[in-house]
């Protein structure tokens, strides 16, 4: 029996606009760092700090214009809340998702967690139950990233407590990287970024100058040598920052705010 309605025909440019475009790669970054290093900041400024766009010609962002209104929100928001008291710690993890964008496409998303920086500094072989589950959980969170962030904030002062504590920062932060390293199955890539570095020079010339390719692999020695040496580093890279340019670190009760490694960029 022949149907009296025969099936429209598509054209070639119906066919195209019914294909699903594929989904954009997603990336995983992970932080490495203490309390009051500088993460947070990092992270809910860094929407905002690339309005110009990447060399590459992709943009970096929310996904649509509900969230770029957020991310401008928050930005100013953290900017308020540096000047005013500084950061509060990270109580809870939490999952910031940036996207690449190409004129309207997405070329890729890109997934931050903000995790507990407590948990580095504060966990023991003898720590409670909770804690140790806390940081279980957070191994697992560094072995599954396709990119680690190892943050470190040098001191500003140069005191022998300051000297110690950097010393002490860089033995932890070196042995969460080891660690993480040490379970992962696919290689990954590492970012050492310097965070805080409007308290350590008065403008970004200075900055520059004083922070050349030496220097910084000096300043990071220990975690230099880890990147350079492990067969599970596919690339490797040092970024010094400031989450808010330079002229934005505030001082609380007299003293560099970056002292107390509580409001500082």
């Amino acid at each position: 029996m022949i149907s009296s309605n025969p099936k429209p025909r598509l054209s070639l440019f119906g066919l195209a606009r019914q294909q699903r475009r594929p989904e954009p790669p997603a990336v995983t970054i992970v932080p490495i760092a203490r309390g009051h290093a500088g993460k947070t900041a990092c992270l809910r400024t860094l929407h905002a700090g690339i309005r110009d766009g990447l060399p590459s010609g992709l943009r970096l962002g929310g996904g649509n214009p509900l969230e770029v209104v957020k991310d401008i929100r928050r930005f100013h928001e953290t900017r308020e809340q540096l000047a005013s008291r500084g950061m509060t710690q990270t109580l809870a993890p939490e999952v910031f998702s940036i996207k690449l964008h190409q004129a309207e496409n997405t070329a890729a998303t890109v997934h931050i967690v903000d995790v507990i920086g407590q948990v580095l500094t504060h966990t023991m072989p003898d720590s409670p139950e909770d804690q140790l589950a806390r940081y279980a959980d957070y191994l697992k969170f560094l072995v599954a990233a396709d990119v680690l962030w190892v943050i470190a904030s040098p001191p500003c002062m140069d005191t022998a407590a300051a000297t110690e504590r950097w010393a002490d920062d860089l033995s932890i932060l070196r042995a969460y990287l080891v660690e993480a390293l040490r379970q992962k199955v696919q290689p990954c890539s590492v970012a050492l970024v310097v965070t805080k570095v409007d308290t350590l020079f008065s403008n970004e010339a200075e900055a520059r100058r004083r922070l050349g390719e030496g220097a910084l692999q000096s300043l990071l020695a220990p975690l230099v040598d880890v990147v350079r040496q492990s067969s599970r580093v596919s690339r490797g890279a040092i970024f010094p920052i400031s989450s808010l340019g330079f002229g934005c670190a505030v001082k609380q009760n007299g003293k560099p705010a970056s002292d107390e490694r509580k409001g500082g960029n």
